[in-house]
Order: structure tokens, then C-alpha cells, then sequence
């Protein structure tokens, strides 16, 4: 049974490369979404964020420039459609099965959606 798992990664951070690792030796299988360079639709992120035992808050990075110009206590879909025009403020590592999605935060976390 598959459990179609993505990866969302960005290969020049510290933290997805060491998620990575941990997918690869885990030896299940898995896509990798490179989300800077693949794009990011509106409904997938709402999917994210269904499946995330977390606040979507979490999903953000407050410390890239692009989010720090939209208001903290504004709408998710505001904050979504940000994520969508500046992939780059979506915290990372990211992995998303069927059911559930984990932020590797730190990389160790991803290991609660792995067999």
C-alpha cells in the first residue's frame, strides 16, 4: 500500500537536505517537490493545511522578507495565496502523505509519517 509521499524540498537548505537524507535511508518510496521551481496551486496548499496537526501559521517562515509585509493576524487564504507569489516563505522541510502532513522542524519530525 502506497502512501504517495511528497516531499516539499529546497535543496539549498540545511534542514531539507538532512529531511532528505532521512527519506532516502528510510528506503520508502517518495516524490520531491522542488517548490521554488515547481509551482504551488491554491486547493494543494489547502490540502496541506487540512492535513497538518498544526496551525497553518506554522506553514509560514515570518523571517523571509516577503511574508514580513502582510499583516500577522491576516486570513489564511491571504497568507496561501503569499506562499503561491513567494514560495520561498513556506517553512520547510515538508513532507505530506494521503492523511497527514509534518514540518520538519527540526528534519527528525518528518519520521512520524514513515512505516
Amino acid at each position: 500500500m502506497s502512501q504517495n509521499l511528497v516531499y516539499y524540498h529546497n535543496p539549498k537548505c540545511s534542514k531539507s537536505r538532512a529531511g532528505l537524507e532521512i527519506l532516502e535511508n528510510s528506503g520508502v518510496e517518495f516524490s520531491v517537490k522542488e517548490y521554488l521551481t515547481e509551482d504551488l496551486s491554491l486547493e494543494e496548499l489547502k490540502q496541506i493545511v487540512s492535513k497538518l496537526d498544526s496551525p497553518f501559521e506554522e506553514l509560514i517562515r515570518h523571517n523571509e522578507e516577503p511574508s514580513q509585509t502582510i499583516k500577522v493576524n491576516s486570513s489564511q487564504e491571504i497568507w496561501l495565496n503569499a506562499i503561491i507569489n513567494n514560495p520561498i516563505i513556506l517553512q520547510r522541510p515538508l513532507l505530506v502523505s494521503s492523511e497527514r502532513a509534518v514540518i520538519g522542524r527540526p528534519p527528525e519530525k518528518i519520521t512520524a509519517l514513515l512505516p
